[in-house]
């Protein structure tokens, strides 16, 4: 009978019914990426961008090796990342939603001037160029560098947690505003991020990601 070594456990590690119900008490902020694919845009939802580096602006995120966007995201040179608001609940679920044309109605999209799919309404997104592919167990692990940013302070962000959408509210859970699924003002309009009360920004990542106003990490 062989003894197992402390190598092989830590390789083996915990089960997944562990892991699943461990990271379920982990709440994450839920972006969706698109970018171009051969035969039309590709999306996908996704609770695992995180904040790299400041200089160079590099943000990571992670894709399965099974997902129908694998593919297209081996092949893509950039992503549009877009961080959802809490009126985007319905989004975040199609864009997770398999054997459906994510980009048809009533999903609201244009390209960007520089190609990518944006989502209509979003009150933050990040253009990113790819820089590296890191195969990591039955994911990759995409890191890239943010090229330019939109940034709307007004709009509360959407959370996942325990395999649900939620609202951020305070400490003693009041929300932050009236819940409703209707975008503010400052993330309607034709082309999703015209920018009202001064609440918004579009800009290079040198004027948008500066020491003082910068993100922090992420823990995941």
């Amino acid at each position: 009978m062989s003894v197992p070594t402390a190598d092989a456990d830590r390789t083996a590690g915990i089960s997944p019914e562990e892991y699943r119900h461990a990271l379920r008490r982990h709440a994450a902020g839920v972006v969706i990426v698109t970018l171009n694919g051969r035969h039309g845009p590709v999306g996908f939802t996704a609770t695992s961008l995180a904040s790299l580096s400041l200089a160079p602006p590099l943000v990571s995120f992670a894709v399965a090796a099974a997902a129908s966007s694998f593919p297209a995201m081996q092949e893509s040179d950039s992503v549009l990342v877009h961080v959802l608001g809490d009126h985007q609940r319905e989004l975040a679920r199609r864009f997770a939603t398999s054997g459906i044309d994510r980009f048809a109605e009533p999903t609201n999209w244009s390209p960007l001037a520089t190609g990518e799919p944006m989502l209509h309404g979003t009150p933050t997104w990040l253009r990113c160029t790819v820089e590296q592919r890191i195969p990591l167990g039955d994911h990759v692990l995409v890191v890239a560098v943010v090229q330019q940013a939109h940034v709307c302070t007004t709009v509360a962000p959407l959370l996942y947690h325990d395999g649900t959408y939620h609202r951020l509210g305070t400490l003693d859970g009041e929300p932050l505003r009236r819940e409703t699924e209707q975008p503010p003002d400052c993330v309607t309009g034709d082309a999703g991020y015209p920018c009202q009360d001064g609440g918004c920004r579009t800009g290079s990542t040198t004027a948008l990601l500066s020491p003082s106003d910068g993100p922090t990490a992420a823990d995941r």
